[in-house]
């Protein structure tokens, strides 16, 4: 009675697999078969790359529990094998045939538990979702109008037309061996260096002439100097702001700022103390007062303030920014032979 068991149990070896495999959509030896499915390869129209929809969502899915019950079957072989030579290789021993009845019950029970499972998720989403279309198949393919990928609207309307114009902002750190900006009027009104900004202080004497030397010095921009450096150059800077005012030598209290900037250093930059320093504008003095140096510097950013201790310094040559004057032809300028133009700040 025993050797009865052998075939059947070798038939359902071979031929569980392959009924299995005959029933469409679940992998065991399909090479061309992956887990996240290409959209294109479900749908034509979806073109070669683009991401997984709706429809493509719910085909991984699919394709996940199909996985899981092609891993299930093939376990159950392997049992079914495992049952199979206890039972043929030991045909006098009944313990191993009670062991191998045990065996072959179990697997045949997961098998069951595993298909069922598939059978069921299949089932109730159909009756959930549409009970009318109650067939037998994958459930993810009741569940139409899903888009297996997601396309680019090419209906939509652009923002806007023409060309993009990129500004790129100069470096924080302005200023420069002849100024930071270029020898231009500003056109914008709001521009701290336009006639329009300029009208009420001294410089609207010289229009064009102080617009331009305005902006070629910071570029309209409340920033410190990239070349007027203390300590010999490894210090912060000692020029700040719209007309880039030397912190050293300008007797900011006058100006309206509340303190006297000049006590934050150790000296004046200006003469021997810029001279031979490595490169022109680095000064040999130091900040002696950190504390006062911080407030002098947010007062030197704002450009009222700047402007305000910048007309102390005015004469109709601008000498006190030689260089700019000389580069963007203010009449009378006073000429600096030195090509970096640093010298008279």
């Amino acid at each position: 009675m025993y050797r009865l068991w052998a075939p059947f149990l070798l038939a359902l070896l071979f031929l569980v697999p392959v009924a299995v495999q005959a029933q469409s959509g679940i992998p065991l030896f399909d090479p061309e078969w992956q887990l996240v499915p290409e959209a294109h390869k479900l749908d034509p129209s979806c073109p070669e790359g683009y991401p997984l929809g709706f429809g493509g969502f719910l085909q991984l899915i699919q394709n996940g529990m199909n996985a899981a019950i092609s891993f299930g079957i093939v376990i159950f072989v392997l049992i079914i094998a495992f049952a199979g030579m206890l039972w043929i290789l030991t045909p006098t021993n009944p313990e191993n045939h009670s062991q191998a009845k045990k065996v072959l019950t179990n697997a045949v029970i997961g098998l069951i538990i595993i298909l069922s499972a598939w059978l069921i998720v299949d089932f109730v989403m159909k009756i959930l979702y549409d009970s009318s279309n109650a067939k037998f198949g994958p459930w993810e393919r009741i569940l139409t109008g899903g888009a297996i990928c997601i396309k680019a609207n090419e209906n939509l309307n652009p923002l806007f037309e023409g060309n993009i114009a990129a500004i790129v902002p100069r470096q924080l750190e302005g200023g420069g061996r002849a100024g930071g900006g270029q020898c231009t009027v500003p056109t914008v009104g709001t521009h701290p260096c336009s006639l329009a900004s300029l009208s009420g202080t001294r410089f609207a004497e010289l229009g064009e002439h102080a617009a331009r030397v305005c902006n070629k010095e910071s570029g309209g921009r409340s920033v410190p100097s990239g070349s007027d450096k203390l300590n010999s150059g490894s210090g912060p800077s000692y020029s700040w702001g719209l007309w880039q005012i030397n912190l050293t030598t300008t007797d900011t209290e006058a100006a309206g700022w509340g303190m006297d900037c000049r006590d934050a250093f150790s000296g004046p930059c200006s003469g021997a103390a810029i001279r031979n320093q490595g490169r022109v504008g680095w000064c040999s003095q130091r900040v002696t007062n950190q504390a006062l140096f911080d407030r002098c510097t947010a007062a030197a950013l704002n450009p009222a303030n700047n402007t305000r201790a910048a007309s102390m310094l005015y004469t109709r040559n601008l000498s006190a920014w030689a260089c700019s004057a000389q580069r963007c032809g203010v009449p009378g300028a006073r000429r600096v032979d030195h090509p970096s133009c640093q010298y008279g700040r």
